[in-house]
């Protein structure tokens, strides 16, 4: 590719011209700056053969051991080409740069592959949704709490109806695991089903909140209306 091209300047321009041109190629491709390494480096070559021409030569020609002739130069020539050569960046500050940009290629290298890693973790957790469940932060803490605490004070004014006479459970599958094992199997069944209420909630939250909260109220208000309608029949018919 033609390095009058890659730097944007015109076949006449001069070496402030082809300087200026150097410089803001290097600052918009250059690594440490978020540019492109591969890019840099092309920057680079285009301005050591616009500036370096015997140099350019050689590499296309390195079989070519006898150089042409040339005329010889007058004082001002040289005292131009000193001035040219003083302006030149040295070879030093050319490799320190490529090494600068060697390192800004590894760092983005690495930087790509842990965005790749982290962007690749963030879809099985999506594709996942128990391992959102499992985390510290949950969505409906609050509504899941007092639907917990009203199943508590469900259980508990059970208790306490059940050990005064002539007092049943009214649920009926509540009463056959109360018959079959007693009030420990009434109690472990009961907690079994606000414990399967409250993961569904919470995978359903993760799609869809709105659904999850109308979920969780609706089973707090069943559930706090049948703790108010023991609490009326103890001090009905207890107190």
């Amino acid at each position: 590719m033609d390095p009058r091209k890659i730097l944007g300047v015109s076949d006449g321009a001069g070496l402030d011209e082809i300087q200026k041109a150097y410089r803001k190629q290097a600052r918009k491709h250059h690594p440490d700056l978020g540019g492109d390494a591969w890019a840099f480096q092309q920057v680079q070559d285009a301005y050591e053969k616009l500036t370096n021409p015997t140099k350019a030569k050689k590499s296309k020609s390195p079989e070519s051991k006898t150089p042409r002739r040339q005329r010889p130069t007058a004082p001002a020539d040289s005292g131009r080409s000193r001035t040219a050569e003083a302006k030149r960046p040295k070879t030093r500050a050319n490799s320190e740069a490529n090494q600068k940009a060697n390192r800004g290629s590894a760092k983005s290298r690495t930087k790509s592959k842990s965005r790749s890693k982290s962007s690749v973790r963030r879809k099985k957790q999506e594709s996942m949704p128990w391992s959102k469940l499992l985390s510290k932060d949950l969505p409906l803490q609050s509504l899941t709490s007092i639907f917990i605490l009203l199943n508590c004070l469900d259980v508990f004014m059970t208790y306490i109806l059940l050990n005064r006479p002539r007092a049943f459970e009214a649920n009926p599958i509540a009463n056959y695991f109360l018959q079959m094992w007693g009030f420990h199997g009434m109690v472990v069944f009961k907690l079994v089903i606000v414990a399967i209420v409250c993961v569904i909630a919470q995978i359903v939250a993760l799609k869809k909140l709105r659904l999850a909260q109308f979920l969780l109220i609706a089973g707090s208000v069943t559930v706090g209306y049948v703790v108010v309608y023991s609490a009326r029949l103890y001090v009905r018919h207890f107190m």
